[in-house]
């Protein structure tokens, strides 16, 4: 997941800002100290593999599905996401808890 927060603060305006990369990784510095890091090694590929199957998830998508997917290995059903409309496919398997800016 640090992988696509950083992604996100480093293609293009995030909510109209854009960061470079020390300020991207000092978001992502201060973002991890108020937050648990969940593994997304082993136990999330076959939740992953479930979601591409259960829900057709192609492409871009991918990225979203293994969020979804690391939630369910590790037990999480909420999440915070100023990106709801990228997740209301999975509305039977999570909630969300839309942010706002």
């Amino acid at each position: 997941m640090c992988r696509e927060f950083l992604a996100v603060l480093t293609r293009g305006p995030v909510e109209g800002r854009t960061f470079d990369v020390e300020e991207a990784l000092a978001a992502l510095g201060a973002w991890t100290s108020a937050c648990e890091l969940l593994d997304d090694g082993e136990p999330v590929f076959p939740e992953l593999l479930d979601l591409i199957r259960r829900f057709a998830v192609r492409g871009k998508q991918v990225h979203d599905a293994n969020i979804v997917a690391t939630m369910r290995a590790h037990g999480v059903t909420i999440l915070a996401t100023l990106n709801g409309s990228d997740f209301r496919r999975f509305d039977e398997l999570i909630s969300l808890a839309p942010l706002v800016s």
